[in-house]
């Protein structure tokens, strides 16, 4: 109690020091115990229940879950251009650590000279595959896959020269377990590319 009326002990509070001192614990402490004692921890739990932050990863920790990730699903991955020495490589590396199972396009002698060139060796993991074996048994597919657009069968064979086109899911894989990587820039026939994949 006071013995001033409310308008003079409310201009008194504007001269009230609040500050505490750094060394002064005790003071502290009571101030701390005083405010925890108004702060309602329902609300507070609410304020973190309902953020769901996404955990931020590091690259390198990104890396490694979405190596995990490929692995547990086991595809298969057509490189069409499977003689160009990036490639060679990849497809090494993607097989040694059991990412997915590597199909390179290409000519079988031209691949391996390209892998022994720089220095890789291709063993399990890694299917080769000539284009100029496989090219006509999906002549069919494109036709079937493109006949509402008037897709002919002599239209088929030469769009079928390009490895590129040769190597997309729709042609190379009914099943969807494949996924198809081009090295370079090919500007493909739009409609086939997004029919095929």
């Amino acid at each position: 109690m006071v013995n001033t009326n409310t308008w003079q002990t409310s201009l008194s509070l504007q001269s009230f020091n609040l500050e505490v001192p750094v060394d002064d614990h005790e003071r502290i402490e009571k101030v701390q115990e005083y405010v925890a004692n108004y702060i309602n921890a329902d609300w507070i739990e609410s304020l973190t229940a309902t953020s769901e932050r996404s955990r931020r990863l590091s690259p390198p920790a990104f890396r490694y879950q979405l190596t995990e990730l490929a692995r547990k699903a086991g595809k298969r991955v057509v490189l069409p251009e499977g003689d160009e020495p990036r490639t060679v490589k990849a497809a090494a590396i993607c097989a040694e650590r059991g990412i997915a199972t590597c199909v390179l396009l290409g000519n079988p002698d031209e691949i391996n000279r390209v892998a022994a060139a720089q220095g890789v060796e291709l063993g399990a993991g890694i299917e080769i595959v000539d284009p100029e074996v496989v090219r006509e048994s999906y002549v069919g597919r494109l036709v079937e896959l493109r006949k509402n657009k008037g897709m002919t069968e002599a239209v088929a064979r030469e769009q079928l020269e390009d490895n590129v086109v040769l190597g997309t899911p729709g042609c190379w894989n009914r099943t969807k377990s494949t996924v198809w990587y081009p090295a370079r820039f090919t500007p493909l026939p739009t409609p086939f590319v997004r029919r095929c994949s």
